[in-house]
């Protein structure tokens, strides 16, 4: 409880100082990230406060002063909302709903660029594809991790139709799948037959996954033909996020 200037009181919430502090986690596993990206397997958090004795010490203090700056915004966002009388829901943009929507080829092109300024990671899938469906909670989580778009956009495109009557045929396959995994973000089915996607997308299997720099430029393809010659095994989402680590450095 605190005392405001006119003499009431006003009470920040207990939900509003949780989000600051989920705020400052995420900000924090960046910290973790980029020094698993020097191979060291864990951090702890002595370590996370000791800036010096992590590398590229000048990008984690740069991150440190966002993580300050963040709680500050975020405890002023609340005490406003003290004083207000009101609840500030600092997620209220995010959804638990599931939607699916068809595309072509130039309507991904246009979704991708909408999220300029936001690094893009867009996951080529099939229900029809066994690895796929094991991957794909790596993108819901990665979702979760990095604040729901805030920082990085996740989408999903489905390759499930392969021209064969309409694509409204098996769109309800692939949004009971997405449901199952809570896929709360950007959900795309193509409208165009699975083999003329691939051709515009030069891709030849799923699952892959696109990663675009905040300026919308593709940075990196992981599918499992070039996963297998640069790692020489299948790709995984830990190799997704450890590509994400230093766009976000930026």
């Amino acid at each position: 409880m605190f005392e405001a200037a006119h003499g009431g009181s006003y009470t920040i919430r207990r939900a509003s100082s949780m989000r600051i502090t989920k705020n400052q986690e995420r900000f924090l596993m960046y910290f973790k990230l980029m020094y698993r990206a020097q191979n060291a397997s864990s951090l702890s958090p002595s370590e996370i406060q000791d800036t010096s004795r992590i590398p590229r010490e000048r990008s984690i203090r740069k991150i440190h002063a966002m993580i300050q700056h963040k709680a500050l915004i975020f405890f002023g966002i609340a005490i406003t909302a003290g004083l207000a009388g009101m609840v500030v829901d600092a997620d209220e943009s995010i959804t638990d709903e599931v939607h699916l929507r068809l595309v072509d080829h130039d309507e991904l092109s246009k979704e991708i660029a909408k999220a300029k300024g936001r690094v893009v990671v867009l996951d080529c899938w099939s229900t029809s594809c066994a690895p796929c469906i094991r991957e794909f909670p790596g993108l819901v989580a990665l979702h979760n991790r990095y604040g729901h778009g805030k920082d990085v956009v996740c989408m999903s495109l489905s390759l499930d139709y392969e021209g064969i009557g309409k694509p409204e045929a098996v769109q309800g396959r692939v949004l009971e799948f997405l449901k199952s995994q809570k896929a709360t973000f950007t959900n795309m089915l193509s409208r165009e037959d699975a083999d003329v996607m691939y051709r515009k997308l030069m891709l030849d299997s799923v699952p892959a996954v696109f990663l675009y720099d905040q300026t919308g430029t593709l940075v990196v393809q992981f599918d499992d033909d070039s996963a297998k010659k640069t790692l020489g095994r299948p790709f995984t989402y830990a190799d997704v996020e450890k590509a994400i680590v230093p766009l976000l450095m930026r």
